[in-house]
């Protein structure tokens, strides 16, 4: 078994083993500015729910009021319903992520297991990153579903907005 001060014999291995080494933490890093974004989403999506809620137990129905009020109310309980669907899919994305650093941290320290017994079981650090990335990859897809619904959220309000301005310009 080698020492553990004996220090590669070429550039090439000694670049190699950067490499090796550098990967994960760059792609902790990346995970980190992942979990970042997806908390402050989080949060958005929390205190929006909080204010639907809010708004909803002040807004009771009335007698012969308008059709945007009523339009208005049911487009809150719709959104209220996408705000669920959001918040699930990135609490699964931040769970992924987290479990993507884990086997980043865990890739690193296989490297160096790796390393102490001369390339054995070289293969489990490869399967360790390839499991994270494949962990950001599944991440990322809920992102984007996430934003989907943030934007036909969006686009509802803004068409809700839209039929307000005219029915009140028409009447």
């Amino acid at each position: 078994m080698p020492s553990v001060l004996d220090l590669p014999n070429t550039v090439a291995e000694t670049q190699h083993i950067l490499a090796a080494v550098i990967t994960p933490a760059l792609l902790i890093s990346a995970c980190g500015s992942m979990l970042l974004s997806s908390s402050n989403r989080f949060g958005r999506v929390v205190d929006r729910v909080r204010a639907l809620h809010a708004e909803l137990d002040r807004d009771r129905p009335e007698p012969d009021e308008p059709r945007f009020r009523l339009r208005r109310r049911e487009l809150r309980h719709e959104e209220l319903g996408r705000l669920s669907q959001r918040a699930l899919l990135l609490q699964r994305a931040m769970a992924r992520i987290h479990l993507a650093i884990g086997l980043f941290v865990g890739t690193g320290f296989v490297l160096g297991l790796v390393q102490l017994f001369e390339g054995r079981l070289s293969w489990v650090p490869v399967l360790l990153e390839m499991g994270g990335a494949i962990s950001m990859l599944a991440s990322s897809v809920a992102f984007v579903r996430e934003a989907r619904l943030a934007g036909i959220s969006t686009q509802k309000e803004l068409e809700l907005v839209e039929a307000e301005m005219r029915e009140r310009r028409d009447s």
